[in-house]
């Protein structure tokens, strides 16, 4: 076993900012001697990214086995009972890794937030500014690393943006987000606003129960309520010029009525056009 510890002292830390605590280099090659469960820690609750540079290391959750080879991590809270990581019983190849740990009340949040959407794993390139910023702590090799708040934060941030990023670029081309975004270009191009949702299956492509399904699943909206807010997004654009009426905005829209478009723009927005058009503020939707 190699190893080498900094600990950073963050000055006037402030609990809500993420921040450092330490980072550290290491080579394992005993399954024995390392095989971290996280139900049996007792140590300060805490988030760890753990990265491999050689060889390769195992990480167990919910969803099984994950073979850590170079390129990959993981990333965890300390504690979390579903949760182990340890050197390959049967390896003969030393686990060359580094590891950072942090905490802060935004990083949990962060941290929870991406394991629930993406899971524990992720893979980003060896020469990646983000790992040999971290490998770079360790050349003039102080045992304590002073780091202002600013510092520490951006250290962490930078991490946690760097793995979201390589989770999102995978998904760009997923046949899921190539869905909704023809979808949502086939409604960019139905001006008169009289789309519906079998209408817009079609013309995508798939049936309305996996056009539904996609919908909810990447906009938290079924199709038929992302169509309508769509078309009151537009409706408060056209009110905004001030230059049409209620009626007006109603048919170009496609609503039956004024009081059918009213209703709907009431509910949308928990005021009606009258109202919106005197306060012109836009709730958050």
């Amino acid at each position: 076993m190699k190893y080498a510890h900094i600990h950073f002292n963050t000055v006037d830390s402030m609990e809500v900012f993420p921040y450092p605590t330490n980072i550290g280099l290491e080579t394992r090659d005993n399954h024995e001697t390392y095989h971290i469960e996280g139900s049996k820690r007792t140590d300060m609750l805490h988030c760890i990214f753990q990265y491999t540079l050689s060889g390769y290391g195992c990480f167990r959750d919910a969803g099984g086995e994950h073979v850590l080879s170079p390129g990959s991590g993981f990333l965890c809270e300390s504690r979390d009972k579903a949760i182990s990581y340890y050197y390959p019983e049967n390896s003969r190849t030393p686990w060359r890794f580094i590891y950072i740990a942090f905490r802060g009340e935004t990083a949990f949040t962060m941290v929870r937030n991406m394991v629930n959407r993406f899971g524990h794993v992720y893979s980003t390139p060896l020469n990646h500014p983000m790992i040999t910023r971290m490998q770079a702590y360790f050349k003039h090799m102080e045992n304590q690393q002073v780091i202002s708040v600013s510092e520490g934060s951006r250290l962490v941030m930078n991490i946690i943006n760097t793995l979201t990023e390589s989770r999102e670029e995978r998904k760009i081309d997923e046949p899921e987000n190539l869905l909704l975004r023809k979808s949502v270009e086939i409604l960019s191009r139905n001006t008169e606003g009289t789309m519906k949702v079998a209408q817009l299956a079609k013309l995508s492509g798939v049936s309305r129960e996996h056009l539904t399904r996609v919908f909810s699943q990447m906009t938290g909206l079924p199709p038929h309520r992302f169509i309508n807010r769509r078309k009151i997004i537009e409706a408060c654009s056209i009110l905004d010029s001030g230059k049409t009426s209620i009626k007006e905005i109603s048919d170009s829209l496609g609503y039956k009525s004024s009081a059918h478009f009213t209703r709907t723009f009431k509910r949308v927005m928990k005021m009606t056009p009258s109202e919106y058009m005197k306060n012109k503020l836009m709730p958050a939707l």
